[in-house]
């Protein structure tokens, strides 16, 4: 059986997105950045004050794809300065916006349902 040459292009992009690069080591978390692992962040809830940001920082050889939301389905950012997707390689770094209203927040990663943050801001 000929399989189209498209199907073969497919598998290679697809299996160069989900497997993790050999190369190049990974950094670690530089201090007071959420660090990203294979399935989740480095902490479940971060608490922060009033006009502060958040760095994520992703430690890991996979890619993640963060944004506001819960369990990998992401919402549309009301009061929240988080850019409604973001895509982070290995060891790239985001910095959000100055959280201004206090309340809860939730953050997830698209590529991991499990990857879920409780972001609380505070006065």
């Amino acid at each position: 059986m000929v399989f189209p040459k498209i199907l073969i292009g497919v598998a290679l992009l697809v299996g160069g997105i989900y497997a993790p690069p050999l190369s190049a080591p990974v950094h670690a978390t530089p201090a007071n950045a959420v660090g990203m692992k294979h399935e989740g962040f480095s902490t479940e809830v971060i608490t922060i004050r009033q006009g502060q940001k958040i760095t994520f920082a992703n430690s890991s050889r996979w890619i993640h794809i963060i944004g506001p939301g819960n369990n990998a389905h992401l919402s549309v950012p009301s009061t929240e300065p988080v850019t409604p997707r973001v895509l982070l390689e290995r060891n790239q770094t985001y910095t959000t916006g100055v959280w201004n209203t206090p309340g809860t927040y939730l953050m997830t990663c698209t590529v991991h349902p499990e990857m879920n943050l409780k972001v609380i801001v505070k006065k």
